[in-house]
């Protein structure tokens, strides 16, 4: 699942350059086929601030990690 991960934080990157922000954002929407909350990107920010302080794309794969270990992206409703 990480190497799955990272190659879609590789694809993000590709298609939305620029900060962290738009690139979680187009991520959630890729993923979960819906636009992210105000609250949702405050949350991962929250989390992954200091990591994006460092090392931007280590954050943005621990996102994607995280997008796709979220019940909304593994249950089918």
């Amino acid at each position: 699942l990480r190497r799955l991960a990272n190659a879609f934080a590789r694809r993000v990157s590709h298609e939305k350059p620029g900060g962290i922000d738009g690139k979680m954002r187009h991520a959630f929407r890729l993923a979960l086929g819906r636009e992210a909350s105000a609250e949702e990107i405050g949350l991962a920010k929250r989390k992954l601030g200091p990591l994006a302080k460092r090392d931007g794309s280590q954050a943005l794969q621990a996102f994607c990690h995280a997008l796709f270990n979220a019940a909304e992206f593994i249950y089918v409703d």
